[in-house]
């Protein structure tokens, strides 16, 4: 795929961010999300989108996941690192309390 200058950079990074969040079914609402990206590029931080600039924002970031999607070839079975990190752990005989500590790193607890 070529890259597409008229796509928002903003409007891009909440749609990856919105893909990733579906794909570790951990799904985010696109408006607080938008709205959180948008807050962090303005001057006044605490100021959500109207409803008119959130309308627009959610068709772009919409069209956006299209893209993404077809990028992917909707493919949601992306290697899991989970896998790759038991392989690792076994090929380099690591020893089983460090390799909890890793799982639980990667579990983020």
């Amino acid at each position: 795929m070529e890259p597409n200058p008229e796509i928002d950079q903003i409007d891009l990074s909440v749609c990856a961010l919105l893909v990733a969040s579906k794909m570790e079914e951990t799904i985010k609402k696109i408006k607080d999300v938008i709205n959180k990206a948008y807050s962090n590029h303005t001057t006044d931080n605490n100021k959500p989108l109207s409803e008119a600039e959130l309308v627009i924002k959610r068709k772009n970031v919409l069209e956006c996941e299209r893209v993404i999607l077809k990028a992917i070839n909707f493919d949601f079975n992306i290697s899991e690192i989970h896998r790759i990190y038991i392989k690792f752990t076994k090929y380099f005989n690591v020893e089983l309390s460090i390799s909890k500590d890793g799982w639980h790193i990667l579990n983020d607890r």
